[in-house]
């Protein structure tokens, strides 16, 4: 049954986030995000989806929190959960692309009540070297 569930919730998220994206491309996608205010209206769209879509399994990490631990967020993006456990812990947020790091260190300046944050613009690999990002 809660197998059922899980597969019915995940083809919902998975249809939500479809049509997202094709709004998002519609309304001119890219060129959009690269005004101020589109950037703006694209980082608040996209922090209330994952608040409301995937913050619920996130939550469940909290209670390994302590506030002398350190959590690693790996694809920070603009830092949805960077920030949130950061509330809790000292947070590593590692985020490759360089608009989504600038909105991360914006939102960490912007932050209170936060532990330590350490925004790095890098991609986490098993082996050292040089990467191509490919932004979907």
């Amino acid at each position: 049954m809660a197998d059922a569930q899980q597969r019915k919730g995940g083809a919902a998220r998975s249809s939500l986030q479809a049509g997202l994206v094709g709004l998002y491309g519609k309304l001119g996608g890219d060129r959009l995000r690269q005004t101020e205010w589109g950037g703006r209206v694209f980082d608040l769209a996209y922090l209330s989806y994952k608040l409301a879509v995937e913050a619920g399994p996130i939550a469940a990490l909290s209670r390994y929190l302590t506030p002398d631990s350190w959590a690693i967020d790996v694809g920070a993006n603009i830092g949805v959960f960077t920030l949130r456990f950061a509330r809790r812990c000292n947070v590593i947020a590692i985020e490759p692309e360089e608009r989504n790091f600038a909105a991360l260190e914006r939102r960490i300046a912007r932050a209170r009540g936060v532990k330590r944050i350490v925004a790095l613009r890098a991609v986490a690999d098993a082996e050292a070297g040089t990467r191509f990002l490919r932004i979907n």
